[in-house]
């Protein structure tokens, strides 16, 4: 599969209908690259609630900071609309991991809640949802 450099792809758990709700944390596929940007929108896809405001749309950015990718910072934007989503946690997983981090940080705090896989070249880094909006930073 080819993905755009610059793409974050919301990806939820598996489900075998729209009647259930996904468990466990809204993945964050970031493909870093020139104007990296994704968006989500939910609402509870049966009625017309989303007219008075029942709805939730996040959008999503990174930058690469330094020469050579040397740390990348995704953000999530506040929240609009006020739709409660199924997750509590996000997973962003930042593809084309050039080593391990040295260092990862979330809400500006250092942060032990990642993994890194050298085979697939990613680091996923686990963070509860936060509605106003956060930052997550990956330094190599």
């Amino acid at each position: 599969v080819l993905v755009r450099g610059g793409a974050i792809i919301p990806h939820q758990p598996l489900v075998q209908s729209t009647s259930e709700t996904p468990k466990g944390p809204l993945e964050l596929r970031v493909y870093p690259g020139a104007d990296c940007r994704g968006s989500l929108y939910l609402d509870d896809g049966a009625s017309f609630k989303y007219q008075k405001g029942e709805y939730l749309r996040l959008g999503f950015s990174c930058q690469q900071d330094g020469e050579a990718g040397k740390s990348i910072s995704v953000k999530t934007s506040a929240a609009e609309g006020s739709y409660t989503p199924w997750f509590q946690s996000l997973a962003i997983v930042v593809h084309g991991a050039p080593s391990a981090p040295r260092q990862v940080t979330a809400g500006g705090e250092p942060s032990r809640n990642f993994r890194y896989d050298k085979a697939k070249k990613t680091v996923t880094v686990t963070v509860p949802y936060a509605k106003g909006g956060q930052v997550v930073t990956v330094g190599y």
